[in-house]
Order: C-alpha cells, then sequence, then structure tokens
C-alpha cells in the first residue's frame, strides 16, 4: 500500500513516523520546501542566534534513507484528483496513492497589496535566512505571536524593529491589561509599538510606511497579519470548514474516502466549546499526524480535541495563554505575577497566566482543559490560594509534566 503525504511539517513527518514505525508499506512525503523537514517554531531564535542551523531540522537524511522514506522535496502539488486517486506536481509527474494525507500546512495572509518587493512573511527557512541579515529597521505589521517573537529575535540580533498593529500586543490570547503589560515590557526592551488603523505601503520596492502619524522608513517588511490553509491545488470534492480548512473528523478523515487531513490545514473540534476550527500549534498538528497515521494503516485512533495553548517569552517575562475564555473569571494577583482562570459548571475552561503562574502552572492547568476534570471550586478558602489549591488537585498526576 502507498501513503502519500503532503507536507512535512509537524502532521506530515508525524505520520510518516507513525506508518514506518508500524508498517513496511510504501511512505511518499512531498515537501515544497527544498529543505529536511524542520519546525517553523524554532525560526525566531535561529534568527537571533540562539538556535543553530542544524537544531532546526527534525529529520536527516541518514533517517529518511534508513526508514525507506521517499523523500520529494523542491517539487510542489497543483492538484489532487480524488477520483483517480493521485496527485500531480508541478513539474507533471503524477503519483498514485491508496491512502492520502494533507498536511500541506498554511501560508502567510500576504493582502494583493502587500503583494511587493522587500516585503516578506515569517514562514519559511528562507524567510529566516534573510531576516538573519537584517542590522536595520525592520517594520513588522501585525500583533499575533510570530509578529512579537520575530520582533524580539531581531531585536536580540541588533536590528530596530518596529511593530506597528491596529489595537492591541496579543489580543487573541490575553485581555486587555495583561496586553497592555506585554506592549510595555516590548517598549523597555527597545521594541518601538505603534498603533495605526490604515496604513499603505510605500514604494516597489517597498521603502516605508505610511500611516496618520506619518511615513515610517525601514530596511524591510514583514508582514505578520496572520495565515491561511495553503489548500489551492483541491479538486473541490473535499469539504471545507468556516475557517477555510478542510473538515475533519475524530480520525482526521475527510468526507472523501481514503483522504485524511491534519495539521495547519485542518480544521478540528475544539475540545472545550465543540466547535471547528484550525489550532496552528505544533504540539496539536503532531498529535494529528500521529492519529492520522495510524488511521491511514487500519489501526483506529481518535484525536481528542484541540485547545488553543501558546506560552511565548517576552524578554525576561514568561506569559500563557491556555484553552478558551468562557465562563466565572477569577483573577489572582501576586505583584508581578497573575493568574486568570475562566471556570463553567465546575471545570476550567481556560488561563492567562504570567509570571511565576505561567512556569509553575501551565503544566496543571493543560491538563485540567484538556481533560475536562473537575476542579472543586467550593473548596476554595479564597482567591489567593485558588491557584495553589486547583494545583494541588492534581499536582500528583501532573507534576514535573510538560504540556504535549
Amino acid at each position: 500500500m502507498r501513503h502519500v503525504i503532503i507536507g512535512a511539517g509537524g502532521a506530515g513527518t508525524a505520520a510518516a513516523e507513525t506508518i514506518r514505525a508500524n508498517s513496511e508499506d510504501e511512505v511518499v512525503v512531498i515537501n515544497r520546501e527544498k529543505t529536511l523537514p524542520y519546525s517553523p517554531a524554532a525560526l525566531p531564535y535561529y534568527i537571533e542566534g540562539t538556535v543553530k542551523g542544524n537544531e532546526l531540522f527534525i529529520w536527516n537524511w541518514h533517517f529518511v534513507r534508513s526508514n525507506g522514506i521517499d523523500y520529494i522535496m523542491g517539487r510542489e502539488v497543483v492538484k489532487v484528483d480524488t477520483e483517480a486517486k493521485k496527485v500531480i506536481l508541478d513539474n507533471g509527474e503524477e503519483i498514485d496513492y491508496d491512502r492520502l494525507l494533507i498536511s500541506s500546512g498554511a501560508k502567510p495572509n500576504i493582502i494583493p497589496q502587500f503583494r511587493r518587493e522587500n516585503v516578506i512573511g515569517v514562514r519559511t527557512l528562507e524567510d529566516a535566512e534573510r531576516l538573519r541579515k537584517v542590522r536595520g529597521r525592520a517594520i513588522i505589521i501585525g500583533a499575533g505571536p510570530v509578529a512579537v517573537e520575530t520582533a524580539i529575535a531581531l531585536k536580540r540580533l541588533g536590528a530596530d524593529p518596529v511593530i506597528i498593529c491596529r489595537s492591541r500586543i496579543l489580543r487573541r490570547l490575553f485581555d486587555e491589561d495583561i496586553s497592555d503589560i506585554i506592549r510595555d515590557v516590548m517598549i523597555l526592551n527597545g521594541v518601538k509599538v505603534l498603533f495605526e488603523k490604515s496604513i499603505d505601503l510605500v514604494g516597489d520596492p517597498v521603502e516605508g510606511v505610511k500611516a496618520p502619524c506619518g511615513v515610517i522608513y525601514g530596511d524591510i517588511v514583514v508582514a505578520a497579519i496572520g495565515v491561511r490553509p495553503n489548500l489551492s491545488f483541491l479538486d473541490g470534492r473535499i469539504a471545507l470548514g468556516d475557517r477555510g480548512g478542510i473538515l475533519t473528523d475524530e480520525r482526521m478523515r475527510t468526507n472523501v474516502e481514503d483522504v485524511y487531513a491534519a495539521g495547519d490545514c485542518a480544521e478540528t473540534r475544539d475540545l472545550v466549546t465543540g466547535r471547528y476550527g484550525i489550532f496552528a500549534i505544533w504540539p496539536l498538528a503532531r498529535e494529528q499526524g500521529r492519529v492520522a497515521g495510524y488511521n491511514m494503516l487500519g489501526v483506529e485512533k481518535r484525536y481528542r480535541g484541540s485547545i488553543n495553548m501558546n506560552i511565548i517569552t517576552i524578554f525576561d517575562r514568561v506569559f500563557a495563554s491556555i484553552g478558551t475564555f468562557i465562563g466565572a473569571r477569577k483573577e489572582v494577583w501576586h505583584g508581578s505575577h497573575i493568574a486568570k482562570l475562566f471556570i463553567e459548571n465546575g471545570r476550567l475552561n481556560g488561563a492567562q497566566l504570567v509570571g511565576k503562574y505561567a512556569l509553575q502552572y501551565a503544566g496543571a492547568v493543560e491538563y485540567l482543559v484538556r481533560t475536562r476534570r473537575p476542579v472543586k471550586i467550593d473548596s476554595m478558602s479564597d482567591t489567593k490560594s485558588f491557584v495553589r489549591e486547583v494545583w494541588e488537585q492534581v499536582g500528583a498526576e501532573v507534576s514535573q509534566r510538560t504540556p504535549s
């Protein structure tokens, strides 16, 4: 049996590893980049120099060859024909499949007016290589995790990063007061942060950004305004969800027989709300890939569902955003350490953590959100002891545990 996998990110490599560990079936992995598989999550650390180039890669050629994986790099899939059960590459080559996994990831959402020379995303190793050379001003448009981590990396590299955003830093992950703290930490460490609702690019190649406050000149513009699933090759038979990703079930199956999807191009069920969405998180992509790999082999495994989890270190401060912010909010402020917990029907739906609470309790919070285990709200003596008591309820089970 031939298993064809489109994409060599977290989901695709996890699926290939699972199939190879449990079967001698043929495995074909197609990567549009001219590289071995690597972790995009590590790119900011590569830009700043704390991670070396060879440390980015999750496979090497010895692994590929010793496991008999047919690894095709530098070729892009231009069409998937699910009736004929084949994929067509940009060089015209056709590859038949028995089971297909679409794990093609996402690509930067660079809007048409931004498609000019000197504007890049931060999604590929090629992007990171270019940013490593920047020593002047880098204008970063966006305020999500990619924008923030890129700004920090460039500042540590010796560049002059400027973030331009519409409203708040990391607004989808944190409440306004924590967003304000993050903004202040960025500014105190030399990252300029500007809030502008409308901007235009100046020149082509781009020389800067025109905003109501004036023209901001820079050496490069980084478009970090989100991503969208990379699915232009689909034949129309595969159902998409409201977020533009491929709809999947608990086994990572699509609506088309023998076609699976996983990672940043797939829509999965939110474990807390039950709603479907795209969860662009590396550990979840790996888990989805493993589940898909087993089911492609005929071994039934079920995906538990997705929860948002982002832990980000902003210079010397750690911030964690976990789960969904629905329900009654219970807050703990202890100096610069903050915990906001969201509780509904005796269960923890999510949390926002800062400082020691992020360092000490992120694992316990992730465990409680994921397992939907009840917390004994009535036993809490007061607000200040809430986080400690929640930890004690599950500490024996998750002590020293890191989120997977």
